[in-house]
């Protein structure tokens, strides 16, 4: 969502949010993991509502080599495939967190020396047709409230931030490798489940 132009890797975090209220397996999952949360409840939220506490569930930096996908790998991502191997755990790490919004930071997105960019879209479509595969994509939907929300406590902060209004963007190989895993990710553990 924000870029630095000293950025080096991609990195996502999980964010817990507390005005959201999801499905109930979801619900289900999280108070699994709410001991590995740090989860507090009826908490004074910044909006004045009580809930559950707002914080980071999980965090990483991740490469996003677009090799490693193998649409563009054809083959060739197998010389990596200890990196693979990692970025496939830390994809199930992400997606057993049960976030409720994925922040994705990437040094491959729009960037300006005196400001961050926040993609406050509602969708971002990604595809590695830059690297000759048209046909692998990604249309990931945007959590456009909790991107403004962002955007405007950066304001309030005095930091200047671009938002899509601003400046459109599409989803860069950097958003789209560590996206590429985490869906990938969530369709193994749904099948998972089904087969149970």
């Amino acid at each position: 969502m924000a870029v630095c132009k000293h950025a080096t890797s991609c990195t996502c975090f999980g964010v817990q949010a507390a005005y959201k209220q999801r499905a109930s397996s979801r619900q289900a999952a999280g108070k699994q993991l709410a001991g590995s949360r740090l989860e507090c409840e009826n908490v004074q939220t910044c909006d004045g509502e009580r809930g559950r506490a707002v914080g980071i569930v999980f965090a990483c930096a991740v490469p996003h080599p677009p090799l490693i996908v193998p649409a563009v790998g054809r083959g060739e991502e197998r010389a990596i495939q200890v990196t693979i191997d990692a970025y496939r755990q830390v994809a199930r790490e992400v997606v057993d967190a049960v976030p409720d919004v994925l922040v994705v930071t990437s040094p491959h997105a729009p960037y300006f020396r005196d400001a961050f960019h926040v993609t406050t879209d509602a969708a971002l479509p990604g595809s590695m047709a830059q690297f000759r595969a048209p046909r692998c994509r990604i249309d990931a939907r945007c959590d456009a409230e909790f991107a403004a929300a962002v955007a405007r406590a950066l304001r309030e902060a005095d930091i200047p931030v671009v938002t899509s209004d601003y400046y459109p963007d599409d989803m860069d190989h950097g958003t789209f490798v560590p996206l590429f895993f985490v869906k990938d990710a969530e369709e193994t553990l749904a099948n998972k489940d089904r087969l149970l």
